[in-house]
This record gives structure tokens, sequence and C-alpha cells, in this order.
């Protein structure tokens, strides 16, 4: 019991946030000798494209869960501005991690989903590295789905998607238009992205860590802007960058100012294969451990 007590106290990771054990599921872990955090993974696929927004630091941080910050995004964009990525795809056979793909067709969920997230966020009172995302909007078209997601401080919502090959619209229950996205392909086609040419590997290898970071939520704070409970969750969420599947695409599209404020109404962003920060379509497995509070 002593050894359990140590365990179960309070600890900070390397942003200075607070990490719970967790008290029973503790316990759960060492009898059965697992990681009771782990225990609670789910995975998938999300096939998507992916399109990073060089944008005004004001203006993103208008747009963060109350009590959170920008950090420094390390030179990846000029000074005064932070990067924002938008994914929209298709998320295919997500699941508890330990449910075999071979069951997908029956216990997997496949989704669409757009989401706009923001990198390098911190928390006010745990100044430090900012290593962490925050998905400040989240559109699904499936219900179980967001449920799930704001038992993790995710601010999922009902949207309804239509999609033609790479092209989506997405709109509210109501038909109001929140998002057009359209695509055009380069030549070059998808393949691991090892395999793709050496400047767009260069270039996606600058990109990942925007891939590569825990998010933090704030509970319900994006119930109309009203912060309802005062209590952030961080979860690890990873996606399997070794075997992403890589091609560079042209974007096109348009928003409204519901779907995101800090976006430009119209917008073009070119393919990775001719700038830095260029979009591209991507396919990739993740995972996601249960949220704890930090």
């Amino acid at each position: 019991m002593k050894r359990l007590k140590e365990k179960n106290t309070v600890a900070k990771d390397d942003a200075g946030l607070k990490v719970f054990p967790g008290g029973l599921g503790l316990r759960v872990g060492e009898i059965l000798n697992f990681e009771p955090h782990f225990a609670g993974s789910h995975v998938g696929e999300f096939s998507t494209v992916v399109t990073i927004f060089p944008l005004d630091r004001r203006e993103v941080q208008n747009i963060l869960p109350a009590g959170l910050e920008l950090g420094d995004p390390g030179g990846i964009v000029s000074q005064g501005q932070h990067p924002v990525l938008l994914f929209v795809g298709i998320q295919r056979c997500v699941r508890w991690h330990a449910v075999p793909a071979y069951y997908c067709p029956v216990l997997g969920m496949r989704y669409r989903e757009a989401v706009v997230a923001v990198p390098y966020v911190r928390k006010r009172s745990a100044p430090g590295v900012a290593h962490h995302f925050s998905a400040v909007k989240l559109y699904l078209d499936k219900t179980l789905p967001i449920y799930l997601g704001w038992i993790g401080a995710l601010p999922k919502q009902r949207g309804v998607f239509t999609k033609r090959r790479e092209n989506y619209r997405v709109r509210t229950p109501a038909g109001a238009l929140l998002l057009e996205l359209l695509t055009t392909e380069t030549e070059i086609p998808d393949t691991p992205w090892e395999d793709q040419p050496d400047e767009v590997k260069e270039r996606f290898q600058k990109v990942m860590p925007l891939l590569a970071q825990p998010h933090i939520g704030q509970y319900f704070s994006q119930v109309r802007n009203v912060p309802l409970l005062a209590e952030y969750a961080c979860c690890e969420f990873q996606f399997e960058l070794d075997s992403v599947r890589l091609r560079p695409v042209a974007v096109q599209g348009s928003c409204s100012a519901h779907f995101c404020r800090a976006l430009p109404r119209c917008f073009t962003r070119p393919g990775i294969d001719s700038e830095a920060l260029g979009s591209f379509w991507m396919k990739a497995n993740w995972r996601i451990k249960p949220p704890i509070p930090c």
C-alpha cells in the first residue's frame, strides 16, 4: 500500500502541467500488471487533407479556450504569426486498441471530420515549454464520437458533410455552409512519405512537430464561449508518422466566421511540393489515450 500511495502523488510534465495518475484505475493496473492509462486507448486511421495557415498571433489567441495562451512556434512561421492547422477527411476503423482491425466492419467507427487545431499552446498558469495543441473546432457527421470527444475536452459538434473525391462541403444540421474545400492534385502520387521527392521529404520533416503534440482542452469551454468547468484535460495523441502515406495537393476554399473566425473567409494554399508550409493529403494511423486532469 505504501508503494501505491507514493505513485498516486501529483507529478508535473515538461510544461509544468499537473498530472494525476488516478486512484482506482491505478490500483487495478497494479493488480493486472498493465498501464491503466494505456488500457483505455483508442486507435484509428485518418485520411485527411492538411492545410497550414500562418496567421496573426492576436487572431489565433482569440480562438483559444479561456486560460490557454500561445507559446513560441520555433521559427516555423514569421515573427508575429502562429501556425493553425485545418484537417478535413475521413476517420476509419476507430476502436478500442485491443480490438483487432479484422473486426473494423462490425466494431470500428467510420465518420467524416473537420478539425481546426492550434499547436504550441500552454496554460497561462503554467508558463514553460508550449508543447501541446488545442483543437478549437471539430465537426463530425456521427453522434457517438461526438459524445466521446466531450469526455476528453474535445469540443466536437455535428456537421453535415458532402464529399466528392477529396473535395468537401461542411454544413450545420440547419443547412448553413461552414466550410468548402477544393483540392487540386499534383503530378506526385501518394507514397510512403520517405519515398517522396527530396524537397517534399525535407518540408514534411519540418512540419512533423506540428503533428506530434499532446492535446490540451478545457471542459465545455466552447458551449456558447462560457466556461462551465474550469478544469483542463490533457491526452496523448500520436500519429504514427513513420508510416504516413503522403501526397502534395493545392487547396482553395472558403469558410464562415462561425466555423472559425481566425481563418480567412476565402483562401488558396499551394502544395507542400512548392512551399514549405504547403498543403498535403496524408493517411496515417493514430492512437489517443484517455484524458487526465492537468
